[in-house]
């Protein structure tokens, strides 16, 4: 056999970290091998083949060769490559932003790479990628006797490339729901702010079927007029009564908001955003309060 070619574009920045790794542990690679380093141009060449071994024996230290090589490679890729690769893809579908946004959105892509697909554990699901590029890449050296690394990632691994796509539009799309919750927040904040106090205390009860009820700091059902009315308006739109409670505290704009247990509201979701927009006037107490019917 005559040995194989790993070529790699050393001023890319995926040539130029698969340079640092892949060129610095193949030239230390220990065995009956030869592994020679050469450039034209832009490109590396890493030429690898078996040597000082018996005729006989060239083929099998060679295909150990090509496995060491191609396992390597995909777990540069994998382990290394791929939290860049997709900030290539965020950097360039994401001009417009300014910098800090643009780094939201990469810590979101961080989060999504690290999270637990469906059925695998994190861990589980990139093992599973690394060991398909592994094979292919094996394969590719079997059937001919030179790698274009780069060319290889655009062209043979396409799904893969798509499957980064989806982790940085996905990165994108959470940056952007949780920027329009943060400016939603601020701007009830603004408005409760600005807004003077129609009470003073407001005290959340849980009643059966999902409801609420509120009091006043004397534990006394609160009537306000324009509360009822608006109340009633926005029941028969058929807003939930999640949206009614929100909507009523907004209307009262209290200067303090007492929960009675921590699970009288339902939805976390919604005791965090109660908690965001009346910042400093929220408390939460008797754990154990009784459900009122």
């Amino acid at each position: 056999m005559s040995g194989f070619t790993v070529g790699i574009n050393e001023h890319t920045k995926l040539g130029s970290r698969l340079v640092q790794t892949i060129g610095r542990d193949l030239m230390r690679a220990s065995g009956p091998y030869a592994i020679r380093c050469e450039k034209m141009g832009d490109i590396l060449f890493f030429n690898c083949r078996a040597a000082g071994v018996n005729p006989s024996d060239a083929d099998l230290h060679e295909q150990t060769l090509k496995e060491a090589v191609a396992a390597h490679i995909a777990d540069i890729i994998c382990r290394t490559l791929t939290p860049e690769l997709v900030r290539t893809i965020i950097s360039k579908e994401c001009q417009y932003m300014k910098g800090d946004d643009r780094k939201r959105v990469d810590e979101h892509a961080d989060r999504i790479l690290a999270d637990q697909p469906e059925g695998f554990t994190g861990k589980q699901y990139w093992q599973a990628w690394r060991q398909a590029i592994r094979r292919r890449i094996l394969a590719h050296l079997e059937s001919e006797d030179q790698l274009n690394v780069d060319g290889f990632i655009q062209f043979r691994l396409k799904d893969y490339m798509r499957e980064l796509r989806r982790i940085a539009f996905k990165a994108i799309d959470d940056f952007l729901l949780e920027k329009e919750y943060t400016d939603f927040i601020n701007l009830l904040r603004y408005f409760v702010e600005v807004q003077t106090p129609k009470i003073e205390e407001v005290h959340v009860h849980a009643v059966s079927e999902q409801g609420y009820l509120l009091t006043d700091g004397e534990l006394l059902p609160i009537q306000d007029p324009q509360l009822v009315e608006m109340t009633k308006e926005m029941a028969g739109l058929g807003m939930n009564n999640e949206d009614l409670l929100i909507s009523a505290l907004l209307t009262l704009a209290p200067r303090k908001i007492v929960i009675h247990g921590k699970d009288t509201i339902k939805s976390p979701e919604l005791t965090e955003t109660i908690c965001q927009v009346f910042e400093g006037r929220v408390k939460i107490e008797d754990p154990d309060a009784p459900i009122l019917h």
